[in-house]
């Protein structure tokens, strides 16, 4: 059937989107985190999430650091502009 031709490149499409959308989400969280008027809490109702830990673990899995980490190795090299990231 011409349909099982499809499928696979419907599910590829999907998939590109989520990872799209989920990449420009990391980035709006990203400048969230590094402005203090934003709490977590906020960012978690903002971007959607039931809660903070889910937030954080979705972070995780996808830059590698925690939210926590993030904002702090931001902060250092804010301070510390000779030092080259990794």
């Amino acid at each position: 059937m011409c349909l099982n031709i499809y499928i696979p490149i419907i599910i590829y499409i999907v998939e590109f989107k989520h990872r799209k959308m989920a990449a420009l989400n990391i980035e709006k969280m990203k400048k969230m985190l590094l402005n203090p008027k934003y709490t977590m809490s906020m960012i978690a109702r903002e971007m959607g999430y039931d809660s903070v830990q889910v937030l954080s673990s979705d972070f995780k899995k996808m830059t590698g650091m925690t939210p926590f980490k993030y904002v702090r190795e931001e902060e250092f090299k804010a301070e510390n502009p000779i030092v080259k990231s990794k």
